[in-house]
């Protein structure tokens, strides 16, 4: 047993399962393909990790077992000896060892967070263009990447209480990600989440309090989004080569979906002189703590620019502005003069 819950219920490992046996009278909301919806008389949740596989080790979509995710988690759900009519099911290509608990509480009352995350591949953003299209069959699934999300409230939540709990998460996991400047990987807007996270919100019903609120104006609410951005902020920094605010404050992380990379400095560069630059020089341009302060704001004003907050004119100005002064900070660097025509045709 790897340990319990605020509500009491049995935390285990099952092959590539972490499983919870619930104990006592739950209510349970999902959007798992599995049992998904809000239900009483579920006996066990589970996050199972596809970490093994060698098509998710080559970030590729793991392989369906049947024609729908419903019964592909019905078929795993036997192997695992669960009963599929009481059993919730959620899938993940982060390694178990890699999830994040997180626990607060108010007036007594307790919640809890376990989540695994990794969104590196698969970032997304509401309202990006879709991967795939689930009634043609057409195009092949996102490559690995999720974020999944148990959630125990040590109170008892009627069915809408409990669905505004999922509601307040997701906002939270939003904001986790945008603290991170997490960017889509499908456009050039920040990532919202990715398109395969799964959420398990947990309820005792034996509980001796009820509450009725879970919105961001109420104390459950307030609590559900500061553990959940803490527990998906820690499962990203476990998670690979960790998603971590380090990392992040680089233009090698930020530009990527405005598509300042490495490898389009160097294109650039070669095409311009003939021979490619060393990487560390690009490496150390792109890592910058100086280079994203500067460039960070130029980015954030071209989004505010396309979402029609700022004019063209005023932006293309204040442009001007900004990458004469970065110039000036980068003397004769060759380097930074091609990143500044990346800028400029954005």
């Amino acid at each position: 047993m790897v340990g319990t819950t605020i509500c009491g219920d049995r935390i285990y490992l099952a092959g590539e399962a972490l499983v919870v046996a619930l104990e006592g009278r739950k209510r349970v909301a999902s959007s798992s393909p599995l049992n998904g919806g809000c239900r009483e008389g579920m006996k066990y949740l589970y996050n199972y990790s596809y970490s093994s596989s060698p098509l998710v080790q080559n970030k590729v979509v793991t392989k369906m077992e049947a024609p729908n995710l419903c019964e592909h988690y019905r078929l795993l759900t036997k192997e695992l000896g669960l009963p599929v009519e009481q059993t919730v099911a959620m899938g993940t290509a982060a390694k178990l060892e890699e999830r994040a608990e997180v626990m607060d509480s108010f007036h007594g009352i307790q919640v809890e967070a376990i989540v695994t995350a990794g969104i590196d591949h698969n970032g997304g953003r509401a309202g990006d263009p879709p991967s795939y299209d689930e009634l043609t069959g057409e195009n092949l699934l996102p490559p690995p990447g999720t974020i999944n999300i148990m959630l125990f409230i040590d109170a008892q939540l009627p069915e809408g209480v409990l669905t505004q709990a999922i509601i307040t998460a997701t906002e939270a996991k939003s904001a986790a990600l945008q603290e991170l400047q997490a960017g889509s990987c499908y456009s050039r807007g920040l990532a919202t989440g990715s398109g395969t996270d799964t959420i398990m919100v947990v309820s005792n019903l034996e509980a001796s309090t009820m509450l009725c609120d879970a919105g961001l104006h109420s104390c459950l609410g307030s609590t559900i989004g500061r553990v959940v951005k803490e527990a998906v902020q820690k499962a990203l920094k476990f998670h690979g080569i960790g998603m971590t605010p380090q990392r992040q404050g680089s233009l090698l992380w930020q530009g990527k979906r405005f598509g300042i990379t490495h490898d389009a400095l160097e294109k650039r560069y070669i095409a311009l002189y003939g021979v490619a630059p060393q990487r560390e020089q690009i490496d150390q341009l792109l890592n910058s703590k100086e280079v994203i302060a500067y460039i960070a704001p130029l980015l954030h004003l071209r989004e505010q620019m396309g979402w029609g907050l700022i004019p063209k004119e005023t932006y293309q100005r204040v442009l001007s502005d900004y990458l004469n002064a970065f110039i000036q900070s980068q003397g004769k660097d060759p380097l930074a003069s091609l990143l500044v025509e990346l800028i400029k045709e954005l």
